[in-house]
């Protein structure tokens, strides 16, 4: 396999042909860490170069196979037929010599929503439109032979889901083996509906409001658009798993804004002043977005759980039983544990007692399971009542 870098990915896209025009420049992107991704930016258009690589950047050793790159291609292409035009990123190319593929940028102003829910920019319409798509992702593949045929192969998901964080995670908290084993069958064996297995802020690229798009030149564009990305993980599997991971993502942040400034954290800076990102100014806005600034940012992202729930449980319809909560609740603590105990921990939780905090709720959500979110989110607050007043220098 040829290496693409930014040093070299101008010339071996004039090589091949795909892009026609001058490249004005090759920008690496911070997405994530199992993959090369580079910005290429052209006088008319621009794209983004993807490069899978057996080796992920973590601290400790993650291996994956490369080919996971031609499932996100699959992926990409047959999710683009049931989802609203623009949230899936157009497949432009995939070279299955080197492992990379070509795909369309979102707006260049797009902005990647974990960056704005830590920089306490909070748009519930991002959550409920999420919700939406979730759920619609779910409720259209559900119990579809044609679907469970194609996404039958749960390698991939293994290689980055189920071996690193919950396999992982039974390693260093034996005593949830319990718990965890029952989860890590359904994952295992669970058939009902496509399982993205990596719905989360990181991979929203939120559009301003004045964004226009080639694709949606003849569809409404919803408040809270976004272009999801990364497919790599996609399979026919458990929905609850997508559920789950999603929200634990959100209570994490929740616990993060808890103490916004702190000797190892300061919040995010805003970047250049853009209206078009302001929530209030998005059309058909709410008159309470104008006083949500007064509202603590943790509350903030708790009613980013509700709004989530409530349009989820809308679209997905009858798919979302008692037993799909159940399993979502579960799933949820094992990824919150994972993310501070487990292979690649996030970067936001430096803090002691802000991690001590998150592994609290997700052993509890382990091994007392909750009957609902609004229990959930109950802990939740209790836990940061507890927190330990920050200091700054």
């Amino acid at each position: 396999m040829r290496e693409i870098t930014p040093e070299n990915a101008a010339d071996y896209l004039l090589q091949t042909g795909l892009v026609g025009e001058e490249i004005l420049s090759v920008e690496a992107l911070g997405w994530g860490v199992s993959n090369l991704v580079l910005r290429v930016r052209t006088p008319r258009q621009w794209y983004v170069l993807k490069q899978s690589r057996p080796q992920l950047r973590t601290r400790e050793l993650w291996l994956s196979d490369p080919e996971r790159i031609f499932r996100e291609a699959e992926a990409m292409r047959a999710l683009a037929t049931i989802l609203p035009a623009g949230v899936v990123p157009r497949l432009l190319h995939v070279d299955r010599q080197d492992y990379w593929l070509l795909m369309e940028h979102a707006p260049p102003s797009a902005r990647v929503w974990k960056g704005e829910l830590l920089a306490a920019r909070i748009d519930p319409a991002v959550a409920e439109f999420a919700g939406h798509i979730l759920g619609l992702l779910h409720q259209r593949t559900r119990d579809e032979p044609a679907w469970r045929e194609q996404f039958a192969d749960r390698t991939i998901f293994w290689q980055l889901r189920t071996e690193p964080f919950y396999l992982r995670i039974l390693q260093r908290h034996p005593d949830l083996t319990d718990a965890v084993r029952p989860l890590i069958q359904r994952l295992e064996s669970h058939s009902e509906a496509i399982c993205h297995g990596d719905f989360s802020p990181k991979n929203f690229l939120v559009w301003p409001a004045d964004s226009q798009h080639q694709q949606m030149a003849d569809i409404a564009r919803p408040r809270g658009f976004f272009t999801l990305v990364d497919y790599e993980t996609v399979h026919y599997g458990d929905p609850a798993m997508d559920v789950g991971f999603f929200l634990s993502h959100l209570l994490l942040k929740a616990l993060r804004l808890s103490r916004p400034w702190t000797e190892s954290w300061q919040l995010p800076q805003p970047p250049e002043i853009n209206p078009a990102h302001h929530p209030a100014d998005r059309a058909g806005s709410s008159p309470s977005d104008s006083s949500r600034a007064e509202i603590p940012w943790p509350e903030q992202i708790c009613a980013l759980t509700d709004r989530f729930w409530a349009h989820y449980r809308d679209t997905a319809g009858d798919l979302c039983t008692p037993e799909h909560e159940y399993w979502s609740r579960l799933h949820c603590g094992v990824v919150m544990l994972v993310r501070v105990d487990g292979t690649s921990p996030v970067d936001y939780l430096p803090e002691d007692c802000l991690r001590t905090a998150a592994r609290q709720l997700a052993r509890s959500l382990l091994l007392q399971p909750t009957g609902d979110w609004q229990e959930v989110l109950a802990r939740l607050r209790e836990l940061q009542r507890h927190l330990p007043v920050p200091t700054t220098n």
